[in-house]
């Protein structure tokens, strides 16, 4: 064989491209590629596992938000003694809390029957004063007392001995406080049991595990990927959730600090629930999917 013959055989070994081998990890990193992709590739997924949470706190959070004490609204029946009645309300300690209308009788007692005032007070013509309440409405009963203790201050009446308020909000008594754990609680549920438990299901009854098993991909890989898929998922949703109510709703951020460092408080323990809570979510959402295809295949 001549030179010119070689040259050419010679020319394509060296075009040949070198075999590529995957790494250890190479199944592991297809795996999560692949479902941090069917993520984003599904608006609708993404509206409810990052937006609607948040909607969800913002709408609750401002539908029993704190609110300032309410005034409490009462009626005094025209008469000799209502203005001393008014006059005595307005310059009483509670009085600024305390909104009082002189009215006739028939108008009073109309307006406490519809739910405008909480109380009516009516003169007894012997210097003293009547109180018209319905015992089964709270803020009817709480009307009474405070409108009685403001009428006796102003009237003259001493304390037996000295007493004084502090007005203290503790950090984590608000509703939204106690929201926004119950919200992650709920999307850390969902997660385990419908994006692992659901997903092993659904890969199972399109026949797609038997495939995976044919590959040279490690079992661990593949379950690893996914859970890890779901970690990745969940640290965004947190970190969300966790700052819009830092941002929205001023939220103590100090509080679970405190805690953590209580007596006999173990964060490693705090972990290992967290994860053994996770893992029992998936298996129950497996189990659940499991079961339901086992009856829809009978």
């Amino acid at each position: 064989m001549t030179v010119a013959q070689q040259t050419p055989s010679q020319e394509k070994a060296q075009l040949q491209p070198a075999v590529r081998r995957n790494g250890r990890w190479s199944g592991f990193r297809h795996i999560l590629d692949v479902r941090l992709r069917e993520l984003w590739r599904e608006p609708e997924v993404i509206f409810w596992v990052f937006g609607f949470p948040i909607l969800l706190a913002l709408g609750l959070g401002i539908a029993f938000r704190d609110k300032p004490a309410d005034i409490i609204p009462v009626a005094i029946v025209s008469g000799p003694e209502s203005q001393n009645a008014l006059s005595m309300i307005r310059r009483a300690p509670g009085g600024s809390s305390i909104h009082a209308d002189v009215l006739d009788e028939p108008t009073a007692l109309r307006g406490f029957r519809l739910g405008k005032y909480d109380l009516v007070i009516e003169s007894d013509n012997q210097g003293g004063y009547v109180y018209r309440y319905d015992p089964t409405r709270p803020e009817s009963v709480f009307a009474r007392a405070r409108v009685d203790d403001s009428l006796q201050a102003a009237a003259g009446r001493k304390d037996l001995f000295p007493t004084s308020a502090v007005a203290s909000s503790e950090p984590g008594s608000r509703y939204i406080d106690f929201l926004l754990p119950g919200l992650l609680g709920m999307n850390l549920m969902n997660a385990a049991m419908w994006g692992i438990g659901f997903a092993l299901v659904d890969m199972r009854q399109r026949k797609l595990l038997k495939r995976f098993v044919a590959t040279p991909m490690r079992r661990s890989d593949f379950l690893l990927a996914l859970l890890s898929s779901r970690l990745v998922l969940m640290l965004v949703e947190v970190g969300l959730l966790l700052g819009f109510g830092v941002l929205a709703f001023h939220m103590a951020k100090d509080r679970e600090r405190q805690r953590t460092h209580e007596p006999g408080h173990d964060a490693d323990v705090d972990i290992f629930r967290r994860v053994l809570l996770r893992r029992a979510f998936s298996g129950g959402g497996a189990a659940i999917h499991q079961g339901s295809a086992t009856d829809g295949a009978e």
